[in-house]
């Protein structure tokens, strides 16, 4: 009866877990700075950049904004809506390790490399 309840309890505690938001994949840093962002809210164009360095990848990028709505306009985010307030976010700063991971899965509308980005960060 032990064995049982053990494997009834797990796959629920895990699922709690997921339901709840505990099962976030920012790293600490990326979190923190995300959070960050969000404490200033609607002029924190410096603080969103510098989530993109402080951020290891995508997955991390977008698990911090999914936990931070704040940091952008929205009050909620979707995977697809982080992925197109990322690439916005890339134009500012496109080589960076969120953006670099971002172009090779295919996520953003731009080559990192194209000049316009710099006439437009001027």
């Amino acid at each position: 009866m032990r064995k049982t309840f053990a494997w009834t309890v797990v796959p629920v505690l895990f699922l709690l877990g997921t339901l709840t938001g505990c099962s976030s994949s920012a790293s600490p840093e990326c979190s923190s700075a995300m959070a960050d962002a969000e404490a200033v809210g609607m002029n924190n164009d410096a603080e969103l950049i510098a989530t993109l360095s402080a951020c290891d990848d995508v997955e991390g990028w977008v698990a911090a904004v999914k936990d931070h709505p704040g940091a952008g306009s929205l009050i909620e985010y979707t995977t697809d809506d982080a992925h197109y307030f990322m690439g916005l976010t890339c134009t500012r700063d496109p080589h960076t390790p969120v953006c670099e991971d971002a172009a090779s899965l295919g996520l953003l509308d731009f080559d990192l490399d194209d000049p316009r980005l710099q006439e437009l960060n001027e």
